[in-house]
């Protein structure tokens, strides 16, 4: 049970790793398209998992790759001429569309100098290939490929070149867009990325944080200084937030006053979030608050700084702190 004042638990589990994974084949893309892409999603602030030769390969696709795929919020999938010669391409793409099953990972199918109906139907470079293969593996394991590229194929997709892209750059800015709206971030302008990296990381944490009776917390964005507030005073009273509270698996009881029971959990976060009753931000801004934390060296050393400040300046409330720091999420 968490107290309404001064108490606040905490769990940190992280759901994802990575914005988006990208299959293609090596030989056909890694040298040019996927490595533009990857740097292009980079830029507009995502975090794409990209495999390269570290990675050893066998029979079958790799245990890191197949948890890769499934920490990620979204598959890139780059059909190009030589994509489905690679029994390992398609045995990761059984593993994105498996993972798809969940309703928590969207596809988006890039057709790279490939007729998307040559993928679907299995025919040209795509024909040649599985004819190969039924060759070299069971006629389940072929049938289990073939059925993978019609289902991805038949997915609202990209293709290059065509009619909608003349210039590689724009098809990839397209691609960026398309994923920022498959997984809820809304690409912005080159100045405004990192604020639309972290605006999406926050609401995240809004979605899941309790909101406790005399608390108030805050997080700070590593890359700008943005203070955001995770949760507002006296609230568990609130229609709006106890069902919040409820949803997110928390409880509020009355006993003489509101109680949140339950356990915060936090993901996807950056920098540091302050935890503290309302004693403390009755004298001290959560401006001056963050900018307290970051100027100290020492998570310990910074938390005390706060209640020392906060009585130097003759708080009449009781005066709770804590802080959480958190990796760097790159």
């Amino acid at each position: 049970m968490a107290s309404g004042k001064h108490q606040a638990k905490i769990s940190s589990r992280s759901k994802f790793v990575y914005d988006a994974f990208i299959s293609f084949r090596g030989e056909d893309t890694r040298g040019n398209f996927t490595n533009y892409l990857r740097e292009a999603l980079v830029a507009a602030g995502f975090h794409p998992f990209r495999d390269d030769d570290g990675i050893q390969r066998g029979a079958n696709i790799s245990t890191e790759l197949e948890r890769a795929i499934k920490q990620s919020r979204s598959s890139i999938i780059v059909f190009s001429a030589n994509y489905a010669s690679s029994s390992w391409c398609l045995d990761e793409l059984l593993k994105i569309l498996e993972h798809k099953k969940t309703g928590r990972h969207a596809i988006l199918p890039v057709f790279y100098h490939v007729d998307p109906s040559h993928v679907r139907k299995q025919r040209g470079s795509f024909a040649q290939a599985l004819a190969g293969h039924d060759e070299r593996f069971d006629e389940d394991k072929v049938g289990a490929w073939r059925t993978a590229l019609t289902e991805v194929a038949n997915v609202a997709g990209l293709t290059f070149p065509s009619q909608a892209y003349r210039y590689e750059k724009n098809f990839i800015d397209d691609i960026v867009r398309v994923t920022g709206e498959n997984i809820g971030m809304q690409r912005k302008g080159k100045s405004e990325k990192k604020d639309t990296c972290f605006s999406y990381r926050a609401s995240n944490i809004k979605g899941n944080f309790f909101s406790m009776d005399d608390s108030y917390e805050v997080e700070r964005s590593e890359v700008d200084g943005l203070v955001v507030p995770l949760s507002t005073d006296h609230t568990p009273d609130k229609t709006d937030e106890r069902q919040r509270i409820e949803d997110a698996e928390g409880y509020v009881t009355w006993a003489d006053e509101w109680r949140v029971g339950g356990v915060q959990e936090i993901s996807d976060v950056v920098d540091f979030i302050i935890i503290v009753s309302a004693g403390l931000w009755s004298a001290i801004s959560s401006e001056e608050a963050v900018v307290a934390i970051r100027s100290i060296r020492g998570t310990e050393a910074a938390c005390e700084s706060l209640p020392k400040i906060s009585n130097a300046r003759k708080s009449s409330d009781n005066i709770s702190c804590l802080v959480v720091r958190f990796a760097d999420y790159y």
